[in-house]
């Protein structure tokens, strides 16, 4: 099935092995993720398909600004979530330099209407990452460690990944359920045993940082 119809229930365990490997990553690289955003596609009035294409389309005019006014590359991860009590949206979790975090949220309203989002009340929230001014310190780690499990909170219950807080329903998404930039992509490996992938998120999000992470990324001077 052509993945832009295809519905799914649940996170799967591969995608949420992905969000934790590349948000490593993006600490690796010297881009920890730094500012959390949920768009709220129901209060928006977007639906399904609407949705996949805005938020494509919002991190693309993202992606280009932080490549030509901020100069770094584009590190982000996300997930849809679709539950009865919220609705349809989307929780980002993103690199943006301290120095640029201005001029980043004065470009919101300019970039959501080039993506067909409706700029109204509660559609979007940001908040910065706790810990984020120290990505090295204990903090950022647990407070990242802890937006991971969140991210994986709509798994299936009583499914064989026993990590992160308990499971609940987040509903039917069409199309991308989970996804990540392209360039830290490239630094999520391909062949782990599915034994591996799950140890490796266990530790993570027990506040451990996996010793994995070294075997998965190189940390890269800026």
């Amino acid at each position: 099935m052509n993945r832009r119809y295809r519905e799914t229930t649940h996170p799967t365990d591969d995608q949420i092995f992905k969000i934790a490997t590349a948000a490593i990553a993006a600490f690796n690289a010297g881009y920890p993720v730094n500012l959390f955003i949920t768009i709220q596609f129901y209060v928006a009035g977007l639906g399904p398909f609407e949705a996949q294409r805005a938020r494509q389309c919002y991190l693309k005019h993202i992606g280009d600004w932080l490549r030509k006014v901020a100069h770094v590359p584009s590190c982000y991860v996300y997930v849809f979530e679709n539950n009865p009590g919220g609705g349809l949206h989307v929780h980002i979790l993103l690199h943006v330099p301290k120095t640029k975090l201005k001029q980043f949220h004065g470009r919101r309203q300019s970039w959501a209407k080039a993506s067909g989002i409706p700029d109204k009340s509660c559609v979007f929230r940001s908040k910065p990452v706790g810990g984020s001014n120290d990505p090295s310190s204990k903090e950022y780690w647990r407070q990242l460690s802890w937006l991971v499990g969140y991210f994986s909170k709509g798994r299936a219950p009583g499914g064989p990944t026993d990590f992160g807080p308990k499971p609940r329903d987040q509903g039917i998404v069409i199309g991308k359920r989970a996804g990540y930039s392209q360039f830290l992509g490239r630094a999520i490996p391909r062949k782990v045993p599915s034994s591996e992938r799950k140890e490796f998120v266990r530790a993570f999000l027990s506040g451990t940082i996996p010793t994995e992470a070294h075997h998965c990324t190189k940390r890269r001077e800026r």
